[in-house]
């Protein structure tokens, strides 16, 4: 009977010690960095002390990943060129539906978000420079719209946001910095209720030119 009541007591003070530890994940308040710079991203992760890189994936988890899907490289053969891990190709991305993707996300996230750092230096260019302007155009009028929107919903810390035009240049340069503190439970339910929309965003943003779709 004692061992019975023993082992009684020590499952449920496991089972207690894995509710308040679930608690404290879900109610205390996480940051996330997000930092990229043509076409290269990184997001860290952090909750108290803690702080984890979740993206580039470490390399002993992309090479997992690359044995997984059949990608490792033969003895023998040379290694195949392939995009390098954590680009993305945001050229594909149209201005005004990822400009009301972020605002929705955003207003469902009021109160609840705390921004200590927002930067943004986009340089547009296209190769082209009557569709150079047209980008131009439409982004300066998004980053106009944007940071008062931010202001005027959100607590905020450090702010600049920059967009010009190259007409000379072939390609958009892009240098983005977003540190904001969320509580996991509410970043949760906002990316929860919104996954078909942001897989469909991810999907276009890392899918290679010339892919073959399924």
């Amino acid at each position: 009977m004692i061992v019975l009541k023993t082992i009684g007591l020590i499952l449920l003070s496991l089972l207690l010690l894995l509710c308040a530890l679930g608690l404290f994940l879900l109610l205390a308040r996480a940051r996330v960095d997000f930092r990229g710079k043509d076409g290269d991203l990184s997001i860290r992760v952090g909750l108290g002390p803690f702080h984890f890189k979740i993206w580039p994936l470490p390399k002993a988890l992309r090479g997992r990943a690359e044995k997984a899907g059949g990608h490792a490289p033969t003895k023998g053969k040379p290694k195949p060129e392939k995009a390098a891990a954590g680009k993305f190709h945001l050229e594909k991305l149209g201005l005004g539906d990822v400009l009301c993707l972020v605002l929705d996300l955003l207003s469902q996230m009021r109160e609840k978000l705390i921004l200590e750092t927002v930067f943004a230096d986009v340089v547009i260019g296209t190769g082209d420079a009557a569709r150079t302007g047209i980008l131009y155009g439409y982004s300066a009028a998004g980053a106009g719209m944007l940071l008062p929107f931010l202001e005027q919903n959100f607590r905020m810390g450090k702010c600049h946001i920059a967009v010009d035009a190259d007409f000379d240049a072939a390609v958009t340069h892009w240098n983005v910095k977003l540190v904001f503190a969320v509580r996991p439970g509410s970043l949760l339910a906002v990316l929860l209720h919104n996954r078909k929309r942001l897989m469909d965003l991810y999907r276009l943003i890392t899918k290679e030119e010339g892919a073959k779709t399924v």
